[in-house]
């Protein structure tokens, strides 16, 4: 693309991420809950750095200018109140700072967060149902953000023939076809806003068989060792 040109750096260091966290676990026979508080920093993370050659090319690189900063909390949990239905949620909330090095003042800040769940159903006849789903915010970088993005499936599946087959159906975003996201990028100098199209709906069917089990032996050697006497 003319308009968009994009060069790699072999001068990139490895980033050097420092971390730490604090967690929490909960487990009994029908509730396991676990929750960490974490916080990040990195002082050389690599970043993607656009800058205007004129008016109508944009100069794409990457660099070892991040001062990265994260804090935040996830939760997981998973709850079976009854034998034929099981519910888990994994959730995630944070706030990240960014900034440059270099000396060129880019920084940006902001919150972010994501949530998926799911629920596996047992009924009748041994079919399990399955719904998930999430939701992800938008993803702060250092020039701009990425767009925030959902999706939703829909499964089930049944074991056949003492549970050597197994057959299934789903549904990705049955609900809609398409779907958009618009990413942006901000300078001093220009705004950039990229959107795509993707075509997010799906239908499938799966077939599976198991032929035979693998069974590991051990076996036993023993050895008789004689320490022979004469008479």
């Amino acid at each position: 693309n003319p308009y968009s040109i994009q060069q790699g750096n072999p001068n990139l260091k490895p980033e050097i991420d420092n971390s730490f966290s604090l967690n929490y676990s909960y487990i009994n026979p029908k509730l396991t809950i676990n929750t960490n508080l974490f916080t990040s920093f990195t002082n050389n993370s690599i970043e993607r750095v656009r800058s205007a050659l004129n008016d109508t090319v944009i100069y794409n690189t990457f660099k070892n200018i991040g001062l990265n900063q994260n804090a935040g909390l996830s939760v997981y949990g998973n709850w079976q109140p009854t034998l034929w239905m099981r519910i888990n949620l994994n959730g995630n909330a944070g706030y990240t700072s960014m900034s440059t090095n270099d000396g060129s003042g880019l920084r940006n800040r902001g919150t972010n967060y994501s949530l998926s769940a799911g629920g596996q159903f047992t009924l009748p006849c041994e079919i399990k149902f399955n719904l998930n789903g999430g939701y992800y915010s938008p993803r702060i970088m250092l020039q701009g953000q990425n767009s925030a993005f959902y999706y939703y499936v829909l499964s089930m599946n049944r074991d056949l023939l003492k549970k050597k087959m197994n057959i299934g159906l789903y549904a990705r975003n049955p609900f809609q076809e398409t779907v958009s996201r618009t990413n942006f990028t901000q300078t001093v100098d220009y705004r950039l806003d990229n959107t795509s199209t993707y075509v997010v709906r799906s239908f499938g069917l799966s077939l599976t068989y198991r032929f035979g089990e693998m069974k590991n032996q051990i076996k036993k050697v023993e050895r008789t060792d004689h320490i022979g006497g004469g008479i």
